[in-house]
C-alpha cells in the first residue's frame, strides 16, 4: 500500500467511526444489544482493526492489536517491546485505550463515573456504562 492508498484507509475508518457515533446520538434509547454493535464496530474503526478482527471483546487485546498493526509486528513482538519502552508503566496499548474512552465520551457528551472506568475491561461492559449515560440509569 503506497502512502495515499494509506491516507485514504486512515480516513475511511474515521468516517466509518464518525458514522457510528452519529447513528447512536440519533437512536440514543435502543436497546443495549443493539448499541453494543455499534460501539464494537466504533472501536474496531478507531483501532483500524475493522475487517480483520472478530470476536474479541476484552479492551486490551484491541488496543494491542492496533498497536501491533500500526508497528507491523505480532501481538507478542509488539507487546514485548512496548513494556520496555516506558519507565513508567504505561505501555501505548494503555494510552489507546484511555484515548478511546475519552473520546466516546466526547462525542457521546457522557461522562462516565469514575468507579466504573476501571471496571470497564471490554466492549460489553463499556456499552453497558455508555447505555447507562445515555439513558440517565444508575448503576446496577
Amino acid at each position: 500500500m503506497d502512502f495515499s492508498q494509506i491516507k485514504n484507509h486512515l480516513i475511511s475508518h474515521r468516517e466509518h467511526a464518525q458514522h457510528q457515533i452519529d447513528y447512536i446520538k440519533a437512536h440514543r434509547h435502543m436497546k443495549e444489544d443493539e448499541l453494543h454493535t455499534y460501539i464494537y464496530d466504533y472501536v474496531l474503526y478507531k483501532y483500524n482493526l475493522f475487517g480483520e478482527v472478530s470476536d474479541v471483546y476484552v479492551l486490551d487485546d484491541l488496543a494491542e492489536l492496533s498497536v501491533a498493526k500500526a508497528i507491523k509486528l505480532s501481538k507478542e513482538q509488539a507487546i514485548a517491546y512496548d513494556n520496555k519502552a516506558s519507565c513508567d508503566g504505561a505501555t501505548s496499548a494503555m494510552n489507546k485505550k484511555v484515548l478511546l474512552l475519552m473520546a466516546i465520551q466526547k462525542e457521546l457528551n457522557i461522562k462516565f463515573p469514575l468507579d466504573e472506568v476501571v471496571q470497564i475491561k471490554d466492549t460489553k461492559k463499556l456499552t453497558s456504562v455508555v447505555y447507562r449515560q445515555l439513558n440517565g440509569k444508575m448503576a446496577d
